[in-house]
């Protein structure tokens, strides 16, 4: 395939959901949000509202200093912007810019935290694994130490790196039968903090939990996890996707966030609860998002109760 006719498939928008890369590593190039295309410099300027972009993260900014509450952006690197420079090349016969590296020359504001360069450090890390699209618990301990250095911040380590770990062999989330040849990953799992408490979840995770988790139902998420052995003794909002999560597992930030601070309120969810975050009264918020999900401009218009017994009530509706 030339790299003339790829580019016209990128314009044809028929990229598919995975490529198997020439180092052997499976990269997530297509889906909803057209990956790949948000590589192109020029697909990026028509298809990502950057002025919308730019109205969002000022009116966040302005909201969180009226409320004198510290607040971070964090834009998750896919595995293409950390492994991916000979896999772009191959694929896109045209200039290429990480999509959050476009986003932060766009977003000039001091909350944005784009984590690429942190990570490319630490390639030799495996900070990720062949077959998932997520970063490995080395990365997300690596962007977690990051985004609490930018508030100022400065913790024990030796409280994560201590917990017992174990090995656990699969497939991840890229993998399907039509790589073969690809053989599973080895992911490290660090035992959860038992002083870690589940206090609230909402009827979203309650539904998934009951009906054995493999509902599709993630998008409105929400737990409040307490910890009172945990290093601050403070509060923090953590808006996130599938690199936060709801479950307790090393590789994700809800599980860093839950060993260290006092008091968690994970949402799953790219638009804020601005009225949620004025009745809890957060010490910090973080939203996490990534890069990818730059195509759309959130409306921060959630209310994440009506929203979570909705989107219940709605599954159970259509799967009584």
């Amino acid at each position: 395939m030339s790299m003339t006719n790829f580019a016209y498939k990128i314009d044809a928008g028929v990229v598919p959901r995975v490529s198997l890369g020439q180092d052997g590593l499976i990269y997530l190039t297509g889906g909803t949000n057209g990956t790949l295309k948000l590589y192109s410099d020029r697909l990026f300027q028509a298809d990502v509202d950057r002025d919308g972009w730019i109205a969002l993260v000022a009116a966040r900014s302005a909201f969180f200093a009226e409320q004198n509450i510290p607040w971070r952006f964090v834009l998750s690197t896919e595995k293409l912007s950390i492994y991916g420079d000979n896999e772009l090349v191959r694929q896109l016969d045209e200039p290429v810019t990480p999509p959050g590296q476009a986003f932060k020359s766009v977003i000039q504001d001091d909350a944005v935290l784009y984590p690429r360069d942190l990570l490319r450090a630490e390639i030799a890390q495996n900070v990720y694994v062949k077959t998932d699209s997520h970063w490995s618990p080395v990365g997300a301990f690596l962007v977690f130490q990051e985004m609490m250095r930018s508030v100022g911040l400065s913790l024990d380590w030796g409280r994560y790196t201590a917990m017992p770990d174990g090995r656990l062999t699969y497939h991840g989330d890229l993998w399907s039968a039509d790589y073969g040849d690809v053989g599973p990953d080895v992911f490290l799992r660090r035992k959860i903090d038992p002083a870690i408490r589940t206090v609230y979840k909402n009827p979203i995770v309650g539904l998934s939990e009951a009906r054995g988790g493999r509902l599709g139902l993630h998008v409105g998420s929400h737990l409040i996890w307490r910890n009172p052995t945990a290093e601050v003794k403070k509060n923090v909002i953590l808006f996130g996707s599938s690199f936060s999560e709801s479950r307790l597992e090393c590789t994700l930030l809800s599980y860093l966030f839950a060993l260290y601070f006092e008091e968690v309120h994970f949402i799953w969810s790219t638009s804020l609860d601005k009225s949620y975050i004025t009745r809890t009264r957060p010490d910090y918020v973080f939203v996490e998002m990534p890069e990818r999900f730059v195509r759309q401009v959130p409306a921060d218009d959630l209310s994440i109760e009506r929203f979570g017994a909705a989107e219940a009530e709605k599954w159970l509706m259509a799967n009584p």
